[in-house]
């Protein structure tokens, strides 16, 4: 998925090669601690086995490849409501 956003502007899937762009924003925003790049992979993978549940999308600008922005999805089973889904 690309969702272009203007003319500098994407909105992406987050890749596993964003891992330090990624970081780095996430620690604008709170403590995230020491992240080694094998964790991060480790995490990310294990989010990846886990079909229609994460979906973490960035944006990032064309011109500077600089991650400018950051959402997730978590989309969450329930017994209630018939079995639903909540996100």
């Amino acid at each position: 998925m690309v969702t272009v956003c203007g003319p500098d502007f994407s909105v992406i899937w987050l890749k596993i090669m964003h891992s330090e762009l990624y970081v780095n924003l996430l620690r604008g925003l709170t403590d995230v601690g020491d992240i080694s790049s094998r964790d991060f992979n480790a995490n990310f993978n294990r989010m990846c086995v886990c079909p229609d549940t994460y979906f973490i999308v960035v944006v990032e600008d064309s011109v500077s490849a600089e991650l400018m922005a950051a959402a997730t999805l978590f989309v969450e089973l329930k017994f209630i409501h018939s079995c639903t889904k909540v996100g």
